[in-house]
């Protein structure tokens, strides 16, 4: 820790957190959750100064983070060298060869992919508010994303109010979220565009309000996704067009609309298979085979470092075709949301992890036995929102435990889905008790 670090750090802490409490007695003075400002955003700055003391005492200075920060660095010192090149460079598409600009490029490490130069790039912007100390970086990765996931949260509790208290578990204080969620990773910038962009998508479509932020919010939320992490985009498709279907075929029932709103889905789908079927073909084909090379490097390399004494997992003989892709699914959401078991634990990252495993088996047990199984079900297929984040949870996890096979590598990658899992399964609790008492109240009013 630099003597930058140790003057910057408390500064920036207390500005954030002043900043917090104004926008709690301003802009969210009456907002049913507004506490979890301050409670949620705590949690995130010491998510982001355990991340920093693990990764250089645990870690001896050693990882991602450490990578990130020095192609920051340089990122950084090419442009106050000379801000025409540097800003050229910083604009560029990773990996695009410049004779004027190899020198510069060849010392950022981070340079050879677009998913990680995306991440340099931005790290380099907050550099310049801090000096690119290493410790107040991280800080501030961890407030960028706090901001997105408190967009998430608010979401959740406009659709279930009265369950605040269970959605701030869900969205603030999972340990893996919390955690791997709060350095300068990859990681961390999809989770907080995740939550800006289903705020983007739930106030466009559904609210049908806040027009100008939601579009913006879309935009650059799926930019960034895009670029760092493009599967997560997938993963949304489905679920966001199941949810919002659902959704308007409900409002179109409610306003005698619903002859109207199927004819027309009917001649917008008829004309989509005409136009598109060979388009939709090709895309369909495309996306599988970019799947399957991704799940073979990674189940590759991670099988290396398993062989090297890192923890892995694997998942049988895997055919590599839809039929048996698609026989991993019930194994693959498994390992991602439930493993490791505490009974695979050998070092003290795998422990945590096993905890909040075990812990989301104990709560999704509790409330299957509390609301019941088949009216779980029923309810989690039936209730739109439910819907689409208990499919984007359970696709998610999918994709990433079919394709990891290192429970080092999974506990980070997993994160995007697991506010999704465990909201979802809080939402059904709720939606469970929201029925039972309208049924009461209807049994006494007769």
């Amino acid at each position: 820790m630099s003597l930058l670090d140790i003057l910057l750090l408390p500064v920036f802490i207390v500005v954030i957190l002043v900043t917090a409490f104004i926008l709690r007695e301003t802009v969210y003075k009456h907002h049913v959750g507004r506490k979890y400002i301050l409670w949620g955003l705590g949690f995130k700055i010491l998510g982001a100064l355990f991340f920093c003391a693990i990764y250089a005492f645990y870690y001896g200075g050693m990882g991602d983070a450490f990578v990130y920060h020095e192609s920051t660095v340089a990122l950084s010192e090419a442009i106050e060298a000379s801000p025409k090149l540097g800003l050229k460079l910083w604009a560029m598409e990773a990996n695009t060869y410049d004779l004027r600009l190899s020198e510069m490029a060849d010392k950022i490490s981070y340079y050879s992919g677009e998913n990680t130069y995306m991440v340099v790039r931005i790290a380099t912007v907050l550099g310049f508010l801090c000096g690119n100390s290493f410790w107040v970086l991280n800080l501030l990765f961890a407030t960028l994303s706090f901001a997105g996931l408190w967009l998430l949260y608010t979401v959740f509790v406009d659709v279930y109010p009265k369950a605040k208290d269970t959605m701030a578990i869900a969205v603030f204080f999972v340990p893996s979220v919390f955690f791997w969620g709060s350095g300068l990773l990859k990681d961390t910038v999809t989770m907080g565009c995740v939550g800006g962009f289903t705020y983007g998508v739930y106030h466009l479509f559904v609210k049908r309000d806040k027009i100008v932020l939601s579009l913006f919010l879309i935009w650059i939320c799926s930019l960034l996704i895009d670029a760092i992490k493009g599967y997560i985009l997938w993963a949304f498709f489905i679920p966001v067009v199941y949810w919002l279907y659902f959704h308007y075929r409900e409002v179109a029932r409610q306003n005698n609309l619903k002859i109207v709103f199927n004819l027309a889905l009917f001649f917008t789908l008829a004309f989509g298979v005409y136009f598109f079927s060979d388009r939709v073909y090709d895309i369909g084909y495309y996306m599988l085979g970019k799947f399957v090379g991704m799940a073979m490097d990674f189940q590759s390399w991670h099988g290396y470092l398993s062989d090297a004494g890192q923890t892995g997992y694997t998942l049988g003989e895997i055919e590599f075709s839809i039929p048996g892709i698609l026989s991993k699914f019930p194994a693959a959401v498994n390992v991602t949301l439930f493993r490791p078991y505490l009974t695979e634990v050998n070092n003290p990252v795998m422990l945590i992890a096993a905890l909040e495993g075990t812990a989301f088996i104990v709560i999704t047990l509790y409330v299957l036995y509390k609301v019941g199984l088949f009216r779980s079900l029923r309810i989690a297929f039936t209730t739109p929102f439910i819907s689409f984040c208990l499919l984007y949870a359970l696709f998610f996890a999918f994709a990433v435990g079919f394709a990891t096979y290192n429970f080092g590598a999974l506990v980070r990658y997993k994160i995007p889905c697991l506010p999704f899992y465990i909201g979802a399964v809080f939402m059904i609790l709720e939606e469970g008790r929201l029925r039972s008492l309208e049924i009461r109240q209807v049994n006494n009013s007769q």
